[in-house]
């Protein structure tokens, strides 16, 4: 099935070349390269157009299919945030916040040692901050 990529492309060329030469990195300006290309039908489709940027297929498919839901406004988006949930829940992140601003925890040589009978974490060993005994 050959897909009609110039048809699809709803931006003229002017308009892509304008785009990639304003992109502010390299991979904006490859992602608008890959429309160009598929406006002008200097490639067959989206694989060819990977491998003459020197990109993975996926990579481009990504990038198509993103076109094609959103736009060009999609396409030059900020990627999303990928990786693992936050662990740490609202409540702790308050508290270890107020151990910071009370000096408890960070500073130049962590007054965590001499506070760890009030710290939240006092059931953790820490060695000494000086070279002294663990506390127990």
């Amino acid at each position: 099935m050959d897909v009609a990529y110039p048809l699809l492309i709803q931006e003229d060329v002017a308009r892509l070349q304008a785009a990639e030469k304003a992109a502010r990195d390299k991979a904006r300006s490859d992602r608008l390269r890959l429309l160009r290309f598929l406006k002008e039908e200097r490639v067959a489709g989206v694989s060819q157009a990977a491998a003459v940027l020197g990109y993975r297929v996926r990579t481009a498919q990504r990038w198509w299919q993103c076109y094609r839901e959103g736009g060009l406004a999609a396409l030059l988006a900020p990627p999303q945030r990928r990786g693992a949930k936050e662990r740490l829940s609202p409540e702790a992140w308050e508290g270890l916040q107020a151990e910071m601003r009370a000096g408890h925890i960070g500073g130049r040589h962590s007054s965590i040692c001499a506070t760890l009978g009030t710290s939240p974490m006092a059931s953790m060993r820490f060695p000494s901050c000086f070279g002294g005994a663990r506390p127990s």
